[in-house]
């Protein structure tokens, strides 16, 4: 939603739609009556008109679109997958406490962020990679083929997760750009169709705040001072 329209945007869209409500069948006859007296073509016409009103549907009809349940499951998919790999890491590190190669291979001592798709997608890839290469080692510490599917598993569903998540965002940001460039054409539009109401408009009648003139009080003149 943004972008969502804002409140001052919800307001202006709202200026616009009372201001089509005046912009009847009879006055777009009599703006081409005006045009085809004077010869003119194209402006202000029933076109015109036609897809301001048009943009103005659409611009009420947009949905905005949310990313919060495409975030809430990469978040979730995070947490399922940090779990086993610091469990497998915990398993190496207290079963070779001197095998630097295997322990460091397993990521054994990295750090694994919860906040972070990208390192916890990369952990998981050296676990597969380390245990093919460290499988005998590594089989005291009950670090075994189910486990290492189990992780590969669960580093397929985050990326998943994060593959949707950037679809999301994708679309949530196309929407916004179709919103924006409605609500500019509406607002452009809207004016060209204002200012031909108040051009055929009777004097004051576009304007609900005109100011009344009222004359100001002149201050009485003093009196002359009494003769003696």
């Amino acid at each position: 939603m943004g972008t969502k329209p804002t409140r001052a945007k919800l307001e202006t869209l709202q200026d616009i739609a009372a201001l089509l409500q005046k912009v009847t069948a009879a006055v777009v006859k009599a703006w081409a009556a005006e045009d085809k007296k004077k010869k003119k073509t194209g402006g202000v016409n029933a076109a015109f008109v036609a897809k301001l009103r048009a943009d103005m549907k659409a611009l009420d009809g947009a949905k905005a679109v949310s990313t919060k349940q495409a975030t809430q499951k990469e978040i979730a998919a995070r947490a399922a997958l940090r779990g086993p790999l610091q469990s497998l890491r915990d398993d190496v590190s207290e079963t070779l406490p001197d095998d630097r190669e295997a322990r460091h291979a397993f990521g054994v001592g990295k750090k694994l962020s919860d906040n972070s798709t990208p390192v916890l997608l990369k952990a998981a890839d050296d676990v597969v990679s380390a245990f093919a290469t460290y499988g005998n080692a590594v089989a005291p510490a009950g670090v075994n083929q189910k486990r290492v599917d189990q992780i590969k598993a669960l580093r397929a569903a985050l990326a998943a997760a994060d593959s949707s998540q950037r679809d999301v965002m994708g679309a949530k940001k196309a929407t916004n750009a179709t919103s924006n460039a409605l609500l500019k054409s509406v607002q452009k539009r809207s004016v060209l169709v204002r200012k031909r109401l108040e051009k055929s408009a009777p004097k004051g009648a576009m304007s609900s705040t005109a100011r009344r003139h009222t004359p100001k009080k002149r201050a009485p003149k003093p009196s002359a001072p009494p003769t003696t």
